[in-house]
């Protein structure tokens, strides 16, 4: 199992910008979709917001985290 919530460190590796600038775009994904201030954001919310597809996400966190892939195969 991956976790589903994205943080600004899986940010920072993705765009590429500071994880500063990266809890900023967080803090804009919560306003945008009316969460509470440390509400967790998801891959699929994070995914939306940077107009991405959210299996790059997936791949990134699943790679940060050293969980392997699962083949359909090994369910």
């Amino acid at each position: 199992m991956y976790r589903q919530c994205v943080y600004a460190k899986d940010l920072a590796v993705i765009t590429g910008k500071t994880p500063e600038t990266c809890n900023k775009t967080l803090r804009e994904i919560r306003k945008i979709k009316e969460k509470k201030k440390n509400s967790p954001i998801t891959i699929y919310e994070a995914a939306e917001f940077l107009e991405m597809d959210p299996e790059i996400i997936l791949d990134i966190v699943r790679k940060m985290d050293n969980v392997p892939k699962q083949n359909a195969s090994s369910k």
